[in-house]
């Protein structure tokens, strides 16, 4: 074989490698052979009526609102059962989820909507607690767990079992 021929050969294969390896992301967990696996980090488990929703945080992050405040959204791109809540304040404690008390010290608001995309669609909570068992503003991670009522015109729904496993806090305080 030519010298030229087996040199580009080289190359080239030494090229193919160097994209092989630079193409894999080691940030991502592995789950090779792992059916309906779902990575504890972020993660947002609540029952609605007794029916298990699992999915991930899309937004967790503290706001100015009246002082600092907690946004928690779950992720609708993952599964179409939304739950969003503003607690008015961000420390360790139990907030309460009772309707139209959003402005006093440990209360906040929210709904759930069972579909996403229909916006007209939404459940407010008319009374329950969200419990804030730890939040890590250097690692960003939120523990908490919550429980309540939704209700849309006289529908009336249970949210039961709510959890966030190390929910991704986002770093700071954002300005809407």
């Amino acid at each position: 074989m030519d010298m030229r021929i087996h040199f580009i050969l080289h190359v080239l294969l030494l090229l193919i490698l160097i994209g092989l390896i630079t193409s894999c992301n080691y940030d991502q967990p592995i789950t090779v052979g792992i059916r309906n696996y779902i990575p504890t980090e972020n993660l947002i488990t609540f029952k609605v009526n007794g029916k298990e929703v699992k999915t991930h945080g899309w937004n967790i992050s503290r706001f100015m609102g009246n002082g600092v405040s907690l946004n928690v959204t779950s992720n609708m791109h993952e599964d179409k059962r939304t739950l969003m809540l503003n607690l008015n304040g961000w420390t360790p404690g139990k907030y309460s989820l009772q309707n139209n008390i959003a402005s006093i010290t440990y209360s906040g608001y929210g709904h759930y909507k069972p579909d996403y995309s229909n916006v007209l669609n939404a459940y407010n909570f008319q009374d329950g607690f969200f419990q804030i068992e730890n939040i890590d503003t250097v690692k960003g991670l939120l523990n908490a767990s919550f429980y309540g009522t939704v209700k849309q015109n006289e529908e009336v729904l249970s949210i039961t079992e709510g959890k966030i496993i190390n929910g991704k806090l986002s770093p700071g305080i954002q300005l809407y």
